[in-house]
């Protein structure tokens, strides 16, 4: 069975747009992940100075150091908030780009079928004219 040109074009603009489609949550995706991995690395940093400051603190900065740490603590449970609040979104648009992907290599697979009988049909032919003629040119000799 031949494909249609029409649907060879159609089967190939569809793969074309869920591409576009998937490159654009892709890019989404990137930039949360990016953001996610920046707020950790911050609070990291900000544990490590806490860490660092808590024991280098002297008796005069004693009274500050309770503040210090809410201020700390207080900076870092935003940042955890900040990341509950975008993993869902992430999580969202990861399984977006996947199932764009299999669309795609779906459309794709049945395009590259139909262009595959498409090419047995025409050797097909090829041969079948070939053969008639090889039979005329036999009838006449």
């Amino acid at each position: 069975m031949t494909s249609s040109p029409k649907r060879i074009a159609a089967l190939a603009l569809l793969e074309r747009v869920r591409r576009h489609e998937m490159e654009d949550d892709s890019r989404a995706l990137a930039t949360l992940r990016g953001e996610i991995a920046e707020l950790t690395d911050r609070g990291r940093a900000l544990e490590g100075e806490l860490h660092r400051e808590a024991h280098a603190a002297g008796i005069e900065s004693a009274a500050y150091l309770g503040d210090y740490i809410r201020a700390v603590r207080a900076t870092l449970a935003g940042y955890e908030a900040r990341i509950s609040q975008i993993t869902p979104e992430a999580d969202r648009l990861e399984t977006a780009v996947m199932e764009r992907f299999r669309e795609i290599k779906t459309f794709q697979s049945v395009r590259l079928a139909g262009l595959a009988a498409n090419a047995a049909a025409r050797d097909k032919l090829e041969a079948d004219a070939q053969s008639e003629m090889v039979l005329l040119r036999w009838k006449r000799g």
